[in-house]
């Protein structure tokens, strides 16, 4: 192709399209290089959100508990039916429309923030699906708590090293804890995560997922302890220990 492509008089109507073809082609190849990780970013999320769709369908009747964070006049509203409203503590903010793209979320400040959701009767069972959407602020120096029962020292959460972790009491009154591989989570970046637990007698087979995708799993042979505890809360074991910094959605 010649400089003087333009300006010649005889232009076809193919050679024109060759070019716009050509330049379109470029212009992607552009914005994918510019930024690549911002569309990456959007992938995971879409199929976070498809995961969840998925979940959500799948729970159906069965849902106990759900916090989306869409109800500006009651922001702690469990739309489950179970009526476990939470109480805002500490100031947690709310806000309306999130960088998500799923309505309002709440963020938690790491210091004193945490949402009271008291006593869920219907949770005290043995299989059971829990997921959120999570965008840490910052790497956790210890365990920060998602969802939690300070009383019963039942909860899932982040931990060193940016992992998901889970620990629950056994039925020989001892401690189970699980932790996922090492950067496991994204720090300032949404993503979702899920936790599901299925129990077969006295075996409990626990399974983490990140944006729909498997990332840990572990079968333990001694079930579940009888007490759950009768204080559930979110962004704290307790409303004043293992809080977490950051925004929770969904």
């Amino acid at each position: 192709m010649n400089n003087n492509f333009f300006s010649r008089k005889g232009v076809t109507l193919i050679e024109l399209l060759v070019v716009i073809s050509v330049i379109g082609v470029l212009a992607g190849a552009v914005v994918a290089l510019v930024n690549p990780s911002a569309a990456l970013d959007k992938a995971k999320t879409a199929k976070g959100k498809s995961f969840q769709g998925q979940l959500t369908r799948s729970l159906g009747f069965y849902n106990i508990g759900a916090w989306n964070f869409n109800n500006a006049s009651a922001t702690g509203e469990d739309s489950s039916g179970t009526n476990a409203t939470g109480t805002l503590v500490g100031g947690t903010l709310y806000t309306p429309s999130c960088d998500l793209g799923l309505g309002g979320c709440m963020s938690f400040d790491g210091t004193d923030d945490t949402i009271s959701i008291g006593d869920i009767t219907a949770f005290k069972t043995d299989n059971k699906t829990i997921m959120f959407w999570a965008k840490p602020s910052i790497s956790p120096t210890g365990t920060v708590i998602i969802f939690g029962n300070g009383g019963a020292n039942y909860y899932i959460g982040l931990t060193t090293s940016n992992r998901l972790i889970v620990s629950y009491g056994r039925a020989d009154n001892t401690q189970q804890t699980l932790a996922s591989p090492n950067n496991s989570v994204d720090i300032n970046s949404w993503h979702h995560y899920a936790f599901s637990f299925k129990v077969t007698g006295t075996d409990v087979i626990v399974t983490m997922y990140k944006d729909g995708t498997s990332i840990q799993t572990n079968s333990f042979i001694t079930g579940y302890g009888a007490t759950y505890g009768s204080s559930f809360r979110l962004g704290g074991l307790t409303a004043g220990a293992n809080l977490y910094s950051g925004s929770l959605d969904e």
